[in-house]
């Protein structure tokens, strides 16, 4: 089916025109979730995507009155408080007619737009299949810093090195509902610039930070830019630089998302022997800062035969409870040379399901999606 129409609805969302929320029926789920809109988004509806421009100054720029960071790089606006159990009805919990993991997930996107603008044709495609997931934090990689209009919150870092530096290009963005934080826009010295860009926002399960990350392709500044790296090197260099930066103990969960550049988990054709150091240091990487490190739940995600590259990876505090793909096609056009990720979210109850290390990489057998030799 093909994409149309997103801006349309989104405002006729926006003013309650044929919209699901308006309707006369109510049931429990959904009065559940009205609640917590209500506690997240007390003005009305949530943020869209589609209109107006990015609402974060460029790092190092000159801060204006009234901008999302201050100058001690605290998000500023009040902070609302997280709804709890108090707000739902438990006969409806007894019942179980509510899933109150589920109703209080956080659904992460991450997606390579290959370079999409707000005036590509294919944006208004890829804007309405990233919000039909209604998503909470949003990861775009090779992306314009305006691409997601001026509804939340968006942060990028510099423009980024060995290449020709192109207005309005950043190698990666991150989006929340909500305002940003502590905003690292530089990562680690030893890390190439433009290519990390890390802050901490509320969301629906509490503070959580969020990483994100280009991490250069295995010919980076090889055969293109500055040309005076051999294979891997820049991409080791980069993740030597991420190990340090997750070795620092973070004070809330840690979801990191981006472009990794890696296939994951076991294939059916052996990866070349050049990649096995990088592939193994990866998995060292995210073991940093003590076991059981994170966990790559996209790790064998596949579509049409193509396993992902496109990443999310969270602390032990979270857990998945779903994931799926968005589609890089539309009919025969493409969206993206990336197909999409979404992870749904919840806090692990540690009691019932702790995080074990061999957790590190989910889903380590081969997908069954994937043609047997074919690689991305």
């Amino acid at each position: 089916m093909r994409c149309g129409g997103a801006r349309n609805r989104g405002l006729r969302e926006l003013h309650g025109v044929g919209s699901p929320r308006h309707s006369s029926y109510r049931n429990p789920r959904r009065s559940l979730r009205e609640r917590h809109h209500r506690e997240f988004h007390p003005g009305g509806a949530r943020p869209r995507l589609l209109a107006g421009n990015a609402r974060c100054p460029d790092p190092g720029s000159a801060q204006p009155a009234g901008s999302l960071v201050d100058t001690a790089g605290e998000a500023v606006g009040a902070r609302l408080r997280r709804p709890d159990r108090r707000d739902v009805d438990q006969r409806e919990v007894t019942a179980g007619r509510i899933d109150w993991q589920a109703a209080f997930a956080m659904k992460v996107v991450n997606w390579n737009v290959q370079w999409a603008t707000p005036g590509s044709a294919r944006s208004p495609c890829i804007l309405e299949r990233i919000q039909s997931h209604d998503p909470e934090v949003i990861c775009l990689t090779e992306t314009s810093k305006n691409l997601l209009g001026g509804c939340g919150y968006s942060i990028w870092p510099q423009p980024y090195s060995g290449g020709p530096v192109i207005q309005g290009r950043r190698k990666v963005l991150l989006w929340s509902r909500r305002p940003w934080r502590k905003i690292d826009w530089s990562g680690h010295p030893a890390m190439p610039p433009g290519r990390y860009v890390s802050g901490i926002t509320q969301t629906s399960i509490g503070d959580v930070m969020v990483i994100g990350v280009c991490i250069p392709w295995h010919n980076a500044n090889v055969n293109v830019g500055a040309r005076d790296k051999g294979p891997w090197e820049e991409h080791s260099t980069y993740l030597s630089g991420l190990a340090s930066i997750l070795n620092r103990k973070a004070q809330c969960p840690v979801v990191l998302a981006g472009d990794f550049n890696q296939q994951i988990g076991q294939q059916r054709r052996p990866y070349p022997p050049l990649s096995h150091p990088v592939r193994a240091q990866l998995q060292e990487t995210i073991q940093a800062g003590g076991s059981p490190g994170l966990t790559i739940v996209t790790a064998g995600l596949g579509l049409r035969g193509r396993r992902t590259i496109d990443h999310i990876a969270i602390s032990g505090e979270l857990s998945a409870a779903s994931l799926t793909t968005i589609d890089n096609m539309d009919g025969d056009r493409r969206l993206s040379d990336h197909f999409g990720v979404v992870a749904d979210l919840s806090a692990r109850d540690e009691s019932k399901n702790p995080p074990q290390k061999s957790e590190l990489y989910d889903n380590q057998q081969p997908s069954p999606e994937l043609a047997p030799h074919r690689r991305a």
